[in-house]
Parts: C-alpha cells; structure tokens; sequence
C-alpha cells in the first residue's frame, strides 16, 4: 500500500480512484504528498499541497489553501514528463515550481497569490496577484495584479501593474499593458503568420517589438503623454492592419482549439502525440535561445493564409463553427474528411506557428 493517511496529512504514490478532499473540518487543515506514481482520478483538497515529480497526475481540479510547491524527488530534464493536471489550479498563498521538476502541464487556469512557473506549458490563463515566469508557454493570457517577470516565454498576452520582459520573449496576440511601467530587455518577437514588412514586402524581417512600441493612452486608447496606461503594441507603426488581423483569427482559432482538447468529447480530441508535437513546436522556440535553428524559414503572409484556409485544421475550425450555429454534432468529421489528427495536426501547426528567431 503506497497510500497513507493520517490527521494530519495523506502522502500518495499510487493510482487513487476519486479525489482527496476533507470530510471534517479538521482535515480541511491536512497537507497533501504526491510523490512520483501518485494518479488522483478526481481533484485535490488541501491545506499546503507538495508534489514531487515525474510521473504524477491529477485529472481535476487541485485547490491548496495554504500554497502548492512541485518539485523534483529525482532531478528531471526539461523534456521529461513531471506532472500534468487536467483542471484548474487555485491557491490563495503562492504556487512554486522549482527547476528541475520536468514539464509541468496545466490544461486549465492558475489562480495564485504568487506565481513562480518554471518550464510550464499552461492551456489557460494565469491569475496572479505576482508572477514571475521562466521557460514557459501560456497559450491564454498572463493577468497580473501587481508585477510581472518573464523570461524565456511564449504568452497569448499579458496585464499587469509593472512588466518586464527579459531576453527571448515571445507574444501570441502582439499587445501588452501596464500600468505605471513596461521595460523589454529585448525585442518581443510575435508568433504568427511570416513577416510583415513594409510596402507590400511580403519578405521583410518578422515583427519585432521593441520599448519604441511602449505608448501612453488614455481609456478611450488615444495617445497622452500625461496619466494613462502603457500599451505595447505595433498598430501605432504599421500602415495597413488587415494581414496582422487575418493573422490574429487563425492565431485566436488554434490557441481556442488548443485549450478546449481536454475538455471535448472523446471523439474529438485531438490524438495525446499529437499534442506533445504541438507542445514541442512550442518549446523549440524557447530553445533558440541557446542557438538551436528555427524549424522552418519564414514565409510570406499570403502563402500561409492561402495553406491554412485549404488545411485540414482550418477546416476543422469551420466545421466547428457551423456546428455550433446548426447544432450538428457530425459537422466536424465531415468537414474534416475523417482525417487522423495525430497525422495533420503537427504539419498544421508547423505552418500557423512559425518559429522566429531570438534577438541578438
């Protein structure tokens, strides 16, 4: 038996049918072990919760009143598989990933007091009242009541008090606000479709954001140069918007298509290889930092438009679409022609996702 339980704390290295939650009000106050093999078929309840990696898994939600700390029982790689959780994360204390934990997979939200994610792939969004991010990927947003630190990291977007944004950053959606102070220790490179550039050069350089692009505005979004907010964003610099939207909604369809998986109906998840190929994608853009090469060259807006709209993932996110208007629950395998997603996805997102190279 590697399960044991006492008042005040249960330790678990095995599979556990169901959840961990209190019964008394003095087990509201118990601590929480989960150690390598630990696989909870439900959430966790917990007043200080520690889990030590690999090879732990949670399939619901976890709250710790009194904080979560995910560490390594044997230091682990940063590829290897430390804890996947399937739900949210909430914890009102602070939620600490050390760095030889292995890859931390959150498929939902993280809502913390404070935030210190090291090598985490997070499906949601964050919730923090600070945050301090390394070697990350948050395909939602980074929403920040007070300071935000990342480096290394891919972000849908993030708000906050006070940003910065250290060396190989990366954005999904190219903006960004705070409040009283934004800082980039170098350029913000955004994911998306190939390079934008200037006078219809479709072949110019990727798009860069640099502490140029760092503006004041007012509520209504109109420059000031006393009070507001700090916006970073590149609709101020570039002449013709549309290629940057059309990019947005093919960015905005995948990360939505991403983030909902573990929530759909059997059928339509997309296959679990599939997914760590799309998470590699990802990740192999945080690793160009060291030197390695971009997986592909970049390539023009239209040429990715024009696969995306013919590819089985756009599609896919038609058919879903429809689906929903008409309420058809066959729509998408239809519309998809029935393909293999372990098969199509990762071209798919090889196409969309282009990695860009990390500022000198």
């Amino acid at each position: 038996m590697q399960e044991r339980v006492d008042a005040t704390r249960i330790s678990c290295a095995e599979r556990r049918l169901g959840s961990i939650q209190p019964a008394t009000r003095a087990e509201m106050l118990r601590d929480v072990f989960l150690t390598t093999g630990a696989r909870i078929e439900g959430g966790v309840w917990a007043n200080r919760l520690t889990i030590e990696t690999p090879g732990v898994e949670v399939r619901d939600a976890v709250y710790a009143r009194g904080g979560i700390t995910i560490r390594a029982q044997t230091p682990q790689g940063l590829t290897s598989h430390g804890l996947d959780i399937e739900s949210t994360v909430v914890t009102p204390d602070s939620i600490v990933v050390a760095d030889e934990a292995g890859r931390v997979r959150i498929r939902s939200n993280v809502y913390a007091g404070t935030a210190n994610l090291r090598n985490c792939i997070i499906y949601g969004n964050v919730y923090a009242t600070r945050a301090s991010l390394r070697d990350c990927v948050v395909v939602g947003g980074v929403f920040v009541r007070e300071a935000l630190d990342a480096e290394n990291c891919v972000l849908g977007t993030f708000a906050c008090d006070s940003a910065h944004l250290g060396v190989n950053t990366h954005l999904i959606v190219p903006n960004g606000i705070a409040s009283t102070s934004l800082t980039i220790a170098a350029d913000v490179s955004c994911l998306m479709f190939g390079a934008l550039g200037s006078n219809g050069n479709t072949a110019a350089s990727e798009l860069k954001l640099t502490q140029g692009d760092v503006y004041r505005v007012d509520q209504r979004g109109d420059r000031t140069d006393i009070g507001g907010t700090l916006l970073l964003t590149a609709s101020y610099r570039l002449l013709d918007l549309r290629p940057l939207l059309d990019t947005l909604v093919e960015n905005q369809r995948l990360c939505t298509r991403l983030a909902l998986d573990v929530h759909l109906p059997p059928a339509e998840k997309a296959a679990s290889q599939a997914l760590v190929e799309v998470e590699e994608q990802f990740f192999s853009v945080l690793t160009q930092r060291s030197g390695t090469p971009s997986r592909r060259a970049a390539q023009s807006i239209a040429e990715l438009r024009d696969e995306a709209r013919e590819s089985e993932l756009a599609r896919a996110f038609r058919s879903f679409e429809v689906a929903e208007r008409s309420g058809d629950q066959d729509a998408p395998a239809r519309a998809s022609g029935e393909t293999n997603p372990e098969e199509s996805l990762p071209d798919e997102i090889a196409r969309l996702f282009v990695p860009v190279s990390a500022s000198p």
